[in-house]
């Protein structure tokens, strides 16, 4: 039943980072170097496998664990380490960032700011909002956008698990923990990592309401595998109808929350929510119907399907209008083979309670619609945990590091501007996401 489409972000891009070189007058040790070189290697290995969805799924959340953890001890408090009275060397800073930099620099001097964490300058892209390239010179904002990059991996692997002429039982099983653990990682990003940001100005891809709504979309998604599972092992038409409603309020959640967010590029993405929600109300009404005509209900029956009926019409208007909303896409959601066998079992279902309430129940088919099943939730986000801090940030390494002849980064207005047309060159240059790559520089 399910139409195995899954609105796919595309992959955030950035630039490359030598943690070696931008912090290089910091080091005083061997071991010091020696780590921002791994913490180099082990970011740069990552990116490389975001264009690999041929990857493990345990393979490639090694590698991002291994970064993870080793950039914590950039923002995060290592533990025994006292922050002496270090401070960057001076450094003028850009337009609108003052006021971050003096709280930044006020909490460095108390000790309760990682003296690292203000040092260097991320350039990421955006998938929402019109400005294509944010930059932050928090390294939070790195650890958000690589988590965010995580997630949409997942996505995307778990898309081409799915479309897969070939795709099997287990196959569907592998798609549904891939979503699950995705929608885990934009809720703890939302829940716990936006907060921390501190820039006055957060980008829109950390827009709290835009990454709850992905949250809610990927869950639905995941939810949308159980329901086929459930259809193929031919569950009560009750239990079906619960969780199709359940599907549609998932979708329709998310469709809500970004109508809340006032960002560009949300269109498409509003169009496909909006066609998924009538889709599987238009399910949800069915499998009700189909409930009641085993009952002998057969009026009650008639008129959910009947409703089932409009909803998937108005489905399939959404269908097209998402086709046509750029950017374009070849792929015509409303006529998917899914789509097409629900609008058959749809119609001969209908047709056979009407046929047979004219010949046998003579019920009279009331106006009003009888009540949906509650929904039944079937699906959770697989809880997701940051790495733990590497072992190899003792508070003696962290001492050791001496910022004061470090000039930290600053993102002037016209940086931004080189960034986003390198970007936008090599997008169309190269289209360097589908080769694998994940940076643009």
């Amino acid at each position: 039943m399910s139409a195995f489409t899954i609105f796919v972000s595309p992959l955030k891009q950035t630039t490359r980072i030598d943690y070696s070189v931008k912090l290089k007058d910091a080091a005083t040790s061997g071991e010091g170097m020696e780590l921002l070189k791994d913490l180099t290697n082990t970011r740069t290995a990552l990116l490389d496998l975001m264009g690999k969805w041929e990857a493990p799924q345990d393979a490639f959340m090694s590698t991002a664990n291994a970064y993870l953890s080793l950039l914590r001890g950039l923002v995060d408090q290592v533990d025994g380490a006292s922050s002496p009275p270090q401070q960057p060397a001076a450094a003028p800073a850009a337009d609108g960032a003052a006021a971050d930099s003096q709280a930044a620099a006020t909490a460095a001097a108390s000790g309760s700011f990682n003296k690292l964490r203000k040092l260097i300058a991320f350039y990421w892209t955006n998938t929402l909002g019109k400005h294509h390239i944010s930059s932050d010179t928090d390294v939070q904002f790195e650890l958000i956008s690589m988590l965010e990059d995580i997630a949409i991996w997942h996505t995307k692997k778990a898309n081409l698990t799915l479309s897969a002429a070939s795709a099997e039982e287990n196959d569907l099983k592998d798609a549904y923990k891939l979503l699950r653990v995705a929608a885990g990682i934009l809720l703890f990003i939302e829940s716990t990592q936006i907060a921390r940001l501190t820039t006055s100005a957060s980008p829109s891809d950390t827009n709290p309401a835009a990454v709850r709504a992905y949250s809610s979309q990927l869950l639905a998604e995941a939810e949308e595998v159980s329901l086929a599972r459930a259809v193929e092992k031919k569950h009560s038409p009750s239990l079906l109808a619960g969780i199709a409603r359940d599907i549609a309020d998932k979708f329709d959640a998310a469709a809500k929350g970004i109508a809340q967010v006032k960002l560009d590029k949300v269109d498409k993405w509003s169009k496909y929510l909006a066609w998924k929600t009538k889709y599987y109300q238009a399910a949800a009404y069915m499998f009700l119907g189909l409930d009641l005509l085993s009952k002998d209900d057969c009026g009650n029956a008639i008129r959910a399907m009947t409703e089932a009926e409009k909803l998937l019409e108005q489905a399939n208007a959404l269908g097209k209008v998402f086709v046509d909303c750029e950017p374009k896409t070849p792929l015509k959601i409303h006529e998917l083979p899914a789509t097409q066998a629900l609008s058959r079992q749809l119609r001969d279902s209908l047709a056979k309670a009407k046929r047979e309430n004219d010949f046998i129940y003579f019920k009279k088919v009331p106006t009003e619609l009888p009540e949906l099943a509650a929904p039944r939730a079937v699906v959770e986000p697989e809880p997701y945990a940051l790495a733990p801090l590497s072992s190899r940030w003792t508070a003696q390494m962290y001492q050791s590091l001496n910022v004061s002849k470090v000039i930290p980064d600053v993102v002037p207005a016209a940086a931004l501007e080189r960034e986003e047309a390198n970007s936008k060159a090599a997008a169309k240059a190269q289209h360097p996401v589908d080769k694998g790559a994940c940076t643009i520089l």
